[in-house]
């Protein structure tokens, strides 16, 4: 018994480090976001926030497409809750990546029907941590929910949503980027929004931040003949003026 007792304390002030290192990362990264606050944003899209994270639901004949569903269940239920939502209403997961803060509560939603990248997959299955650009940083990636594997353009019919997939790799291999009736653009962590332009996602927290480059790049440019209303980001709020926001990049 005291040798258990003494290798669980060895452990323990072996993984202080990482502890500390784990809420370091996340106060940076929340000082340096803008997460919206749970509201409605039109008669057709609301958004929740859980935590350093936004949830975008679009509304479909029978109840919710989400756009990512966070990592607190606890938070995402109440927020739910706030907007007159149930869970049983979410019919549709679209998940731009497998980060543990967009897909950390997805068990909480066993019926819904949930799509990933195929680019992903390996990473969404994978019980090893996966590494953070240059710095080495482990992140843990686990989709804990069956999925359906999509394709770059691959066009996908939602009760009465058209759903246009965008592979944009670069912050994860399998990151995808969704375009709504051709007018809603999702982009998960491909874009930070500063002063309503698109900048590159956090260097510090992207797996190919040169990647990620191009992706934003192929995006803007395959977007300009499409009447985009609103650019949604998941932790820098939206943009309402697409050719502004993605000037820099065209």
């Amino acid at each position: 018994m005291n040798k258990a007792i003494i290798a669980l304390g060895i452990i323990g002030i072996l993984l202080i480090p990482y502890i500390w290192l784990f809420f370091m990362l996340r106060k940076l990264f929340a000082k340096n976001t803008y997460t919206l606050e749970t509201s409605t944003i039109n008669n057709d899209i609301s958004v929740i926030k859980d935590n350093i994270t936004n949830i975008y639901l679009v509304k479909i004949d029978d109840g919710y497409i989400a756009i990512d569903i966070g990592q607190n269940i606890k938070v995402v239920k109440e927020e739910l809750s706030s907007l007159n939502i149930k869970i049983e209403e979410i019919k549709y997961i679209l998940l731009t990546h497998s980060d543990v803060d967009h897909v950390g509560a997805i068990s909480a939603f066993p019926h819904a029907e949930v799509f990933l990248a195929k680019e992903e997959d390996k990473l969404a299955r994978s019980r090893a941590f996966r590494r953070v650009s240059k710095y080495k940083i482990p992140v843990l990636n686990k989709v804990k929910h069956t999925y359906k594997l999509i394709e770059d353009k691959q066009l996908l019919q939602l009760s009465n949503r058209d759903v246009r997939c965008i592979l944009t790799p670069g912050h994860t291999p399998g990151s995808m980027s969704y375009l709504i009736d051709s007018k809603w653009l999702f982009t998960g962590d491909l874009i930070a929004l500063f002063d309503n332009k698109a900048k590159s996602f956090l260097s510090f927290f992207t797996m190919n931040p040169e990647q990620n480059k191009q992706s934003i790049k192929k995006l803007a440019n395959s977007m300009l003949e499409q009447a985009i209303e609103y650019v949604f980001t998941a932790h820098f709020g939206y943009s309402r003026d697409f050719t502004f926001t993605f000037k820099e990049w065209l």
